[in-house]
């Protein structure tokens, strides 16, 4: 399994039970997006690969952010989570869920303490850095009402460095972006719940990110 996984939650049915584990090696860190307008409380979650050790809903206040700009998460102690869909919404909840593998040596790489961003309606300015040692990645994940999009406009980035876009939910790489071509580049919508961007050693990338395209956002962008 890739050490990134992404779930649209509303592609869920009743009764239906995911669970994703690491080996000893890794962390598993599981980063949830707020519904767009409804109860998260009809998925539970369980710190184990089976349904005895609850730690409750997806609503619980046990998944924190430190920011509105960072999305909610909460790391595995048993290195697994399993979530559980214990009845159909009445509404589509518009949210998606991120199960995060990773190992303390390229967590290192990264300068910031924070890598995975939530961006609002209205953008969100993120940066990221990378050390010497190794690249870095950043994920924008959004839960959005109506079509899942994520619209960037990049602000500054290392020269003579080259960034890598991949789009987390087929996992595949949507390409490469040369610091030399920002100028050429405006504002660039992506449709998927999960981006990620690699950022090269010892290089940064600025950005403004949001999860829909409103007319305060196009005034960000000119």
């Amino acid at each position: 399994m890739p050490n990134n996984h992404i779930l649209w939650l509303d592609s869920m049915n009743k009764n239906d039970a995911i669970t994703v584990c690491t080996d000893k090696t890794q962390n598993l860190e599981m980063f949830v997006t707020n519904s767009a307008f409804y109860s998260l409380s009809n998925y539970q979650l369980y710190n184990a690969d089976d349904l005895f050790s609850n730690i409750g809903n997806l609503d619980s206040k046990s998944i924190i952010s430190s920011s509105p700009t960072m999305a909610r998460s909460l790391k595995a102690s048993s290195g697994c989570f399993t979530l559980y869909k214990t009845s159909e919404s009445s509404q589509n909840t518009q949210a998606s869920i991120l199960f995060k593998k990773t190992n303390n040596i390229s967590n290192n790489n990264c300068i910031e303490k924070d890598t995975v961003f939530l961006p609002s309606i209205y953008g969100d300015n993120f940066e990221i850095s990378s050390k010497n040692s190794g690249s870095c990645k950043m994920i924008i994940l959004v839960g959005s009402a109506g079509i899942p999009r994520i619209w960037i406009a990049i602000n500054e980035t290392t020269p003579n460095s080259k960034y890598t876009f991949t789009d987390l939910v087929t996992n595949k790489k949507l390409f490469d972006l040369n610091s030399s071509e920002v100028s050429q580049w405006h504002t660039l919508g992506i449709y998927t719940t999960a981006l990620s961007i690699t950022v090269p050693p010892s290089s940064k990338i600025s950005l403004t990110a949001s999860n829909s395209i409103t007319r305060k956002y196009f005034k960000l962008f000119r």
